[in-house]
Formats: C-alpha cells, structure tokens, sequence
C-alpha cells in the first residue's frame, strides 16, 4: 500500500534575531517560500502543512494552498523544543481523525535543499525499514576542541584530562552535527515514548555543507548569513543568463 507522507514545516512569528525571520526576504522571497517550494516540487508528499502561531505566516501559506496548523502560542515560545512542537502537530492530527504513516520536518531556516534529497530520504526510510533519518554535515569543531570560560577561567567543555584538546586535528576522528534539511519519522508509539527526532532504528545521511545554507544562530549571525545567501542566489541566476545566452 502506498504510505501516506506529511511535510511538517514549523514556522514561528516569534525570533529574538529577525523580527518574523520566516517572511524574511531572500531572492526576491519570503524565506519560508523556499522551503514550500521545496516540497511541492518533490512531489511525495499528501499533503503540506505550515505550523505557526503567527497570522501573516498563516495567510502566507494559504496563498501558496498548504494546509495550515494555528500553533498554541505555548508552544512557540524560545524556550519550546522542536520535539514539543511535532508532538503538538501529531496529536492536532489525531484530533482531525487524518492518518498517515511518515511525517518530514522541513525547517524554513534551510533554504537551500539539494533537488531531490526529500525523496532520497523517503526512499531510504522506507526500503531500509528505519523508524527515523535525519540529515547532517560535517562539524566544523570537534567536541574535544571547545571549551568553557567562566569569569575568565578556560576549562575544557568535556570533562577528559586537559591534554585531550591539544591533540592534532589530524588525529580526531570525523564528527557531525544536523544541519535542519531534513528530519522524517515513522508514526507510531515508539516516536510519543522517545522525547527525540531520533529515535529507534536510525539513519544519518550526510550532506556536503555546500549543498546547504543554515539561517539560525544570534541576530548578527543571522544578518550575515542572509546577506551570504542572497550573494549565493546572485552568482547562481548569473551562471546561468550565461549558460543561456542571456
């Protein structure tokens, strides 16, 4: 039987670095709109949902004819967890009696999704019989690396003997960390006894950082990285006008 898949793209009004961050333009676009973009071209999904509490975002996505789903606003508070916020959308789904079998969490804050990694993913969680896959990229510093500094004493972050962050880089083995493209699940009890988005039998498909722009971080952060994602969208449209001939 074909699976019933849902794309899940939670998007709050709320951001203490860019004031409604999802409508933020980007390339002449609603940063949210990319991401809508993105999962109506890869044509797997049944249907498409925007969670916000957030009216313009919600009208936003009525504009684009996805479905919407008016988050309480206890669960778009800063200190809410994704985790928190899927759950409320589940059990908002089982309340509108609507079935399905796999839920995609789209984050607008990754624009710039490869074409086709959503149904590559689909692909993987359904022939590998996994209960969750999510995406990553390679961290740019190892764990061993990072350190805590308080009231100007520096301690190691992990709690290993200080030499540990002094071994060469070359000798570290290879860490990761999500990069927000992608996170799908199975539904069923083992996702509502979890706490997590990754949970059970999982997969971890790693990604090239360039096949991905993430826009979350502090208000500089922020601003900056919009300002390197519009000059990426630049350089894109003028290799192709000359491709083109344009």
């Amino acid at each position: 039987m074909k699976k019933k898949v849902i794309a899940f793209i939670p998007a709050r009004g709320g951001s203490k670095g860019v004031k409604l961050k999802n409508l933020h333009s980007l390339g002449k676009k609603p940063l949210i709109e990319w991401t809508i973009n993105s999962a109506k071209k890869e044509k797997i999904f049944d249907k498409i949902f925007v969670s916000s509490e957030n009216d313009k975002i919600l009208n936003l996505a009525k504009k684009h004819k996805v479905e919407i789903h008016k988050r309480p606003k206890i669960y778009s508070g800063d200190k809410t967890t994704i985790y928190e916020t899927v759950r409320n959308f589940c059990q908002f789904l089982k309340k509108s009696k609507y079935n399905y079998d796999i839920v995609f969490i789209l984050e607008p804050t990754s624009p710039f999704r490869k074409k086709g990694i959503l149904k590559k993913c689909f692909n993987i969680l359904s022939k590998k019989n996994l209960d969750t896959i999510a995406t990553f990229v390679k961290s740019k510093t190892h764990p061993y690396r990072i350190w805590n500094i308080n009231k100007n004493k520096p301690t190691p972050y992990l709690k290993f003997k200080n030499y540990i962050s002094w071994i060469p880089r070359q000798s570290l083995s290879s860490t990761y960390e999500l990069d927000g493209s992608v996170y799908a699940f199975k539904n069923g009890k083992k996702f509502l006894n979890s706490k997590s988005l990754i949970f059970g039998k999982s997969y971890g498909l790693i990604l090239n950082k360039k096949d991905n722009f993430d826009l979350t971080g502090t208000e500089l952060d922020i601003k900056n990285d919009f300002e390197i994602a519009q000059i990426a969208i630049n350089k894109t449209k003028k290799k192709e006008r000359k491709l083109y001939g344009l």
